[in-house]
């Protein structure tokens, strides 16, 4: 995995960032389970998004979720959870970001953004790197990409939130 550093403010070289349900259902496409009702197909988004040229971009916050998901969720063990996210970003050379605190101030001011935007923490966490580093995020949640809330004096959090769909060209 590269251990390249992003800037604040740097939006060239294509780079988009990723929240943790584009890399959890990745992950999911590599456990078998024979009791599972429906399998999950991502559709080779990270492909797509690789093929399309983008640099993909996640951060700890990502692995944190995700490895949780697949503990609780999935029943597999910590360890083994943290080798298959490891192995989709390495297969999919997403750079992932490890420091956070160059990204995220979190303050009684942010807290209060949030409070009053509806968002989860975590969603908005993943705002905030994406949005000090100047980049789209890239997401198939609803919360995020309308920045969800319920109020009618709604403030958008961060407006470059994309679904997959909308980057990757359809085929010809």
């Amino acid at each position: 995995m590269a251990s390249k550093r992003l800037k604040r403010g740097s939006s060239s070289n294509n780079h988009l960032y990723l929240n943790a349900n584009l890399i959890y259902s990745e992950t999911l496409n590599f456990i078998e389970k024979e009791d599972w009702k429906s399998k999950i197909k991502t559709g080779g988004t990270l492909t797509k998004l690789n093929k399309e040229g983008y640099n993909l971009v996640t951060s700890v916050l990502t692995r944190m979720e995700v490895v949780q998901r697949l503990n609780r969720e999935k029943g597999l063990s910590v360890e083994k959870a943290r080798k298959m996210y490891l192995s989709i970003l390495d297969h999919h050379k997403v750079l992932e970001i490890i420091d956070t605190h160059n990204h995220i101030s979190l303050t009684a001011a942010m807290l209060e953004e949030v409070m009053c935007s509806n968002l989860d923490l975590k969603d908005a966490l993943h705002l905030a790197v994406a949005k000090s580093l100047d980049i789209p995020l890239c997401t198939h949640d609803k919360k995020i990409r309308g920045n969800y809330s319920q109020h009618t004096e709604k403030k958008s959090y961060y407006e470059k939130v994309f679904k997959p769909e909308e980057l990757i060209k359809p085929k010809k």
